[in-house]
């Protein structure tokens, strides 16, 4: 049942925009981004109101993904998840450290950061001037590598964390 899920997974895709729809996001899979900005959009939104636009499509991608991923497992395996109220000491420590999360994506050119703390409070920072260097593709290409390193800068950390809790030793390698 597990493969047939992840198969579900990685062959799912999600769409958000922005509420004014000015900013789109796909999500194929797991961790594969693409952004696309509207037609004449970048020439006349600000610095900082892109970078807010761009953190509220990776708030509104990352809930509109963790939807999605429910209800393919809810299909597959023909049971709806619910939250079960975490009672013992792992859990609850688990639980703290993946509210506690921090991750960081970053773009090859330098000009896109995207963090997350506990994979629900998102910023974007752009490089200054790089509505000027950059046209909408290399724009768009630059938040999508960013939010794929953070996906799995997130999946890496939760993983350690996952580890450290239940194992009870630091990941190997860490």
């Amino acid at each position: 049942m597990a493969g047939r899920l992840d198969s579900a997974v990685e062959s799912s895709v999600v769409t958000v925009s922005t509420p004014n729809e000015k900013v789109h996001a796909e999500l194929r899979g797991e961790r594969h981004v693409s952004v696309r900005f509207a037609a004449g959009h970048l020439e006349q939104v600000s610095h900082a109101v892109l970078e807010r636009e761009l953190a509220s499509l990776a708030r509104l991608a990352f809930a509109a993904a963790l939807a999605e991923h429910a209800r393919l497992g809810a299909v597959v395996t023909g049971r709806v998840p619910t939250r079960r109220p975490r009672i013992g000491r792992r859990e609850k420590e688990y639980d703290q450290r993946l509210a506690e999360l921090a991750a960081e994506g970053v773009s090859d050119d330098g000009e896109v950061t995207v963090t997350s703390v506990g994979q629900q409070h998102h910023a974007v920072r752009l490089r200054p001037g790089c509505l000027d260097r950059l046209d909408a593709e290399q724009l768009a290409r630059s938040c999508a590598q960013a939010a794929e390193r953070l996906l799995l800068d997130t999946e890496t950390r939760a993983a350690r964390a996952r580890w450290d809790v239940y194992m009870g030793t630091p990941l190997p390698g860490t």
